[in-house]
């Protein structure tokens, strides 16, 4: 038998520490290099490699949508908003709109003007735009709104990462990832209470109000009638009950000014009949999974079906006026 040394036996066991915490690392550098999933803001490098593999389609005018056929005579659904509408996390085929899309094709024409980081600002913008391009008739918009399309009325939170984090980002997946979390967790926190703050100051919402009147007021000039959703935020149970702060508030407001057929849909209710797990993209992303998506567009497309006959459902508040 030979016998090591105490100093050999420290040197021994130093070097399978050593070695026990760098494979783990190692491997886990090289799978991150390979992995694809998406991230609440688009940030890291996985996030990346998710738009660019399921990021599509890509119409001409590019939104992720099919082409519109500008010969068509039926009337149009046209959906308006955000990442929540563009269908930040999932793929196109998992997307509300595409559920509603599939069972109402024959009928309607779709289009589909959601684009991520998009504004109310910015949406009226996208829908003034799109108006003017396409002689389309619209039946309903469908206005998907969420907590931060306020932004515009709010200086955006920045946090500052220094030149150290920021290079090991690009040289270190693993750093990059865990990075990337923390960020995400120490900005949402801080947005979200931005947000908030902004539907309690009751100037702020005025001004911010009147530039979603204005988008209404363009679909009424077209004969149409808005389908207004409402998402809350979903990351956490608390999120969610903080969200109804601001839901409340533009629903009152949107009932006071609302034309008779217009709809209502608050998707509390649906995000609270899932678990947080079941009703985000991710821990890393806060949009809508897959099957909160697909209870949208099924609820939406229970509602094309049946609009003439104002059924009771939790969250919907048809307009009577």
């Amino acid at each position: 038998m030979i016998k090591f040394s105490k100093s050999n036996n420290i040197k021994f066991y130093a070097a399978y520490i050593f070695l026990c915490i760098l494979i783990p690392i190692l491997l886990l550098e090289f799978g991150l290099r390979f992995a694809t999933f998406p991230s609440g803001t688009g940030a890291g490098s996985a996030s990346q490699r998710w738009f660019e593999k399921n990021w599509n389609p890509i119409n001409a005018e590019g939104y992720r949508d099919l082409e519109l056929n500008d010969n068509s005579e039926k009337p149009a659904m046209v959906f308006l908003g955000d990442s929540f509408t563009a269908g930040h996390g999932v793929k196109f085929t998992e997307t509300y709109y595409f559920w509603a899309r599939k069972n109402f094709s024959n009928s309607y024409d779709f289009v589909n003007l959601g684009r991520n980081g998009a504004s109310t600002k910015h949406q009226e913008k996208n829908l003034v735009k799109f108006f003017a391009a396409h002689t389309v008739q619209p039946r309903y918009m469908i206005h998907q709104y969420f907590g931060n399309d306020i932004e515009d009325y709010i200086e955006r939170i920045k946090i500052e990462r220094g030149f150290l984090r920021r290079n090991l980002s690009r040289v270190s997946e693993l750093y990059n990832f865990i990075d990337t979390y923390f960020y995400i967790a120490e900005f949402s926190k801080l947005y979200i209470e931005q947000l908030l703050d902004a539907y309690e100051n009751q100037h702020l919402f005025k001004q911010h109000y009147s530039d979603i009147e204005r988008i209404h007021e363009t679909v009424y000039s077209k004969n149409g009638q808005i389908i207004f959703v409402l998402f809350p935020f979903l990351n956490s149970e608390q999120a969610l009950n903080a969200s109804g702060t601001y839901i409340k508030r533009v629903k009152d407001a949107f009932l006071q000014g609302c034309r008779q057929g217009d709809i209502f849909i608050d998707v509390t209710p649906l995000a609270f009949s899932l678990t947080s797990s079941e009703r985000v993209v991710n821990f890393m992303d806060g949009h809508p999974s897959p099957r909160l998506h697909r209870m949208v567009g099924e609820q939406l497309s229970e509602i094309f079906s049946y609009a003439s006959n104002l059924t009771t459902r939790d969250g919907v508040t048809y307009c009577t006026k």
